[in-house]
């Protein structure tokens, strides 16, 4: 069953050309029909899928998709709405400082799906940090899965150029400990993969692909606070 239409597209598309309030205002039954309601449908048949694996996960779709209104206050882009439909799955759902996540972005020109974690603190990236030096062997097998591998190529992220001198030796081992965020990513298969009547399985295969990973990122953020 595809969740959507060449209109959910097309409306996206539309928006990216006429980024105001008139147009949306305009074209808002459109909204409403070929793109909020289906992606909420989607995602929750999402979040229900991820229950499979993650059966603590206790989230609704609300919690998880991100609005189409831009927050404009402190951007030199004053374009009111995003061209583009959000959502993470995850323990803090949108709220995920310090916390792992799976997103969901479909756009009229692109769509991808990314975890790991993104946004984490100081205190956080140093857990991570002590959890790849203490289990190096288990980070490189899990960056060597084939899945993983096939899926999102390795791990990417902003990088500190220095690091403190307790993590120099496992740094020459392994130079993704110099990370201060721990995402993945993978293309869908450009926009039109939004229209698959199999979207489901094919977004919930990159879950399941990133699944160790990501509690590998949990243990380490969470397990031994």
């Amino acid at each position: 069953m595809a969740y959507f239409t060449k209109e959910f597209l097309g409306f996206l598309e539309g928006l990216s050309t006429f980024n105001n309030r008139e147009w949306f205002n305009e074209n808002r039954a459109t909204y409403e029909r070929a793109v909020k309601r289906p992606y909420e449908a989607f995602v929750s048949d999402l979040i229900e899928a991820i229950k499979e694996h993650e059966p603590g996960l206790r989230m609704t779709p609300r919690e998880a998709i991100f609005r189409i209104n831009r927050d404009v206050r402190f951007s030199k882009d004053k374009s009111p709405y995003k061209t583009h439909m959000g959502a993470i799955i995850g323990l803090g759902g949108k709220r995920m400082a310090d916390k792992t996540g799976f997103y969901v972005h479909l756009a009229h020109d692109e769509a991808y799906v990314a975890g790991g974690a993104y946004e984490i603190s100081p205190k956080a990236v140093e857990r991570v940090r002590r959890a790849i030096a203490k289990h190096p062997d288990e980070f490189e097998r899990l960056l060597k899965d084939r899945k993983f591998k096939s899926a999102f190529g390795s791990i990417k992220g902003e990088a500190h150029k220095r690091i403190p001198p307790e993590f120099q030796n496992a740094y020459e081992r392994q130079p993704l400990i110099a990370n201060k965020q721990f995402y993945w990513m993978a293309d869908l298969g450009g926009p039109e993969a939004a229209l698959r009547d199999d979207l489901l399985k094919h977004v919930m295969k990159y879950y399941v692909a990133g699944k160790g990973m990501t509690r590998f990122l949990d243990d380490a953020l969470w397990k031994h606070l």
